[in-house]
């Protein structure tokens, strides 16, 4: 009986876990849209600050998702490059080339008479080789005697990737939310102006 509990608890966790590991893999950096930067556009509709949305995050992303129906932007990763400034000791003693990626992801929504705008920007730096020297160092056998396919030998360069998540780039979010509130603000006409 007691065999037959275990066996059957043994079955429910491997039905969880892949789902559960999915969430994981994000959960960490993962944040609700309240605590994302906001900008309020009184008096514009959502359909316009969603429209002025997608020009604002094509000024920084060549591609995206933009779904009206959801009204939501989001961008793939896209890969840049960052020399120091990702909080490791080396960074600010050398200022080291970091290969880093971004995505951004930006909702626009209802707002009285008007709409908001939010937006957040993760952040990732490519960690391989500290990764493989970390892992190296854990090892007590110097003599290389893993197969080929625990040296990672079965897998793609981009599969093979660690990725570390970093603090979110709060200056772009802020610069996509500028752009958006200076293409609805209204423009003042200057020839209408009263004179006296």
């Amino acid at each position: 009986m007691k065999r037959t509990k275990v066996a059957w608890c043994a079955l429910m966790l491997l039905g969880v876990a892949p789902g559960c590991s999915e969430l994981d893999a994000d959960s960490n950096v993962r944040t609700t849209p309240s605590h994302w930067n906001r900008i309020v556009l009184p008096d514009t509709q959502p359909d316009r600050a969603f429209d002025e949305a997608i020009a604002a995050v094509r000024q920084y992303f060549p591609a995206f998702d933009a779904s009206r129906t959801d009204m939501r932007i989001i961008t793939p990763m896209v890969e840049y490059s960052q020399r120091g400034g990702t909080e490791r000791i080396r960074d600010s003693a050398f200022q080291t080339n970091n290969r880093m990626r971004r995505r951004a992801t930006l909702i626009v929504s209802p707002n009285g008479t008007g709409s908001v705008a939010l937006c957040e920007v993760k952040v990732q730096r490519l960690d391989t080789a500290d990764h493989r020297a970390f892992q190296q160092h854990r090892e007590f056998n110097d003599v290389p005697n893993s197969t080929p396919i625990e040296r990672d030998a079965g897998v793609s360069g981009s599969q093979s990737e660690t990725w570390t998540d970093m603090p979110r780039d709060s200056k772009l979010e802020r610069d996509i939310l500028q752009i958006i509130y200076n293409r609805v603000k209204p423009v003042k006409d200057e020839s209408q102006s009263p004179t006296s």
